[in-house]
């Protein structure tokens, strides 16, 4: 009896030994203990696979910054070059202005020199130049000789003038439309300040005194 209790007690041990063998490593040992480190390692790929994709951003980032520097390095660059031409045009400006004063000054002292001369020489004389602007003995004039005399040419060229009489016959102008013309009807046909200026001078104040005799 007690050998048939001894051997019931230990087939009983040996099916507890077995149950709690069966529900503890059922699953293979490989299986078991290769879970913690696969895991682990997996962590540490995603870890540099991050990493990585991080750098990846920064360098493109970086790329980007550099291209947007240059593109404002170059726009700088551009704009100097642009002020450095404007700079210079301006000052050739300002030398081409400054050479204009220059000119008009000289010609403002010419004018003024040229208009002391004319006042400071004798108008023409009577006895050359008789009653020049006077229309009815321009007429005398003209019934004596037939014609009418180069009285403008000869005015002209008691003046030193003779060089413009071309333009007084082109346009018809005698001594009698003389006193009337302006200024600025001088200046359309080509005669200067100095000259024109002196001209009407002289044509208004020539009036010869004395009378002209036809016989």
């Amino acid at each position: 009896v007690l050998k048939l209790l001894g051997g019931s007690v230990k087939k009983r041990r040996k099916a507890r030994g077995l149950a709690s063998y069966g529900s503890v490593s059922s699953l293979p040992t490989s299986s078991v203990s290769s879970r913690p480190v696969t895991r682990h390692h997996d962590k540490r790929r995603s870890h540099a696979i991050d990493d990585r994709m991080k750098k990846a951003k920064d360098i493109k980032s970086i790329n980007k910054r550099f291209q947007r520097l240059e593109s404002h390095v170059v726009t700088l660059a551009r704009s100097v070059a642009h002020l450095s031409s404007e700079m210079r045009t301006q000052h050739l400006m300002i030398q081409e202005m400054e050479n204009i004063r220059g000119e008009i000054a000289a010609l403002r002292t010419q004018t003024s020199m040229a208009m002391v001369r004319s006042q400071s020489q004798p108008l023409i004389k009577d006895s050359e130049l008789p009653a020049l602007s006077n229309p009815s003995r321009v007429k005398k004039l003209t019934k004596f000789f037939g014609t009418e005399p180069p009285l403008i040419r000869l005015f002209l060229r008691e003046l030193g003038y003779e060089k413009y009489a071309i333009a007084f016959e082109k346009e018809k102008v005698g001594m009698v439309e003389l006193p009337y013309l302006s200024e600025e009807r001088l200046q359309k046909m080509g005669v200067p300040l100095g000259p024109r200026l002196r001209i009407l001078q002289e044509a208004r104040i020539s009036v010869c005194k004395d009378p002209i005799y036809v016989v």
